[in-house]
């Protein structure tokens, strides 16, 4: 189960490279886009998803990793952060921001909801472990934008790593409760999140 897990987040992190686009190939305005679109779809719901995960889980290890994370998410104030991040790069997310991605995070939403501990387990392992993947191209996209405040992605930048190690081994446990093909899922419904915000 754990090399079962290991390898599907592996290749999560395959098709998120896959999806990104170079930054030299894509305008200002579009570069704008995609952070107004990242900014709608996690500043109100990724906390919330977070609690959910902690909440739903099965495992002590799963608890123990979206716990962790929930407390860093609050203490250092990663909404604000975000929100200030996008509000340097003129980035602030508009109506039509909010719609690109609607579809994608009620799909979201509904998921969590079902508070099913494998699917919020493997959801959130699968944003960490991308993560590190799309943080840095976020600051990228702000730089063409003009961005000034890079806290927000400079946090995620050192701590991803350490959440993402928790998610993996949590998953390694959670899998247990469920399976891979309830993990699948969760892995397909958040792909299809990502590539919602990235995909222009």
């Amino acid at each position: 189960s754990r090399e079962n897990t290991k390898k599907a987040l592996e290749e999560a992190k395959k098709q998120v490279a896959e999806m990104l686009p170079f930054v030299d190939s894509i305008s200002a305005k579009q570069a704008r886009e995609i952070i107004q679109r990242y900014v709608a779809a996690i500043e109100g719901n990724f906390t919330s998803w977070m609690g959910a995960t902690a909440v739903s889980a099965r495992t002590l290890q799963g608890r123990f990793a979206a716990g962790e994370n929930l407390y860093a998410e609050m203490k250092e104030r990663h909404q604000e952060l975000l929100h200030l991040f996008a509000l340097a790069a003129n980035a602030l997310p508009v109506a039509q921001s909010f719609e690109a991605v609607h579809l994608e995070v009620v799909s979201m939403r509904e998921m969590v909801g079902e508070m099913n501990g494998l699917k919020n387990i493997t959801a959130m392992a699968v944003l960490e472990s991308t993560s590190e993947i799309f943080i840095p191209l976020l600051a990228s996209l702000a730089k063409k934008c003009n961005g000034k405040d890079f806290y927000y992605t400079d946090k995620h930048g050192t701590a991803d790593e350490d959440h993402a190690k928790q998610f993996v081994w949590a998953l390694s446990y959670e899998i247990e409760y469920g399976g891979i093909p309830i993990m699948k899922i969760a892995v397909r419904r958040t792909l299809e999140f990502l590539k919602a915000i990235f995909v222009p």
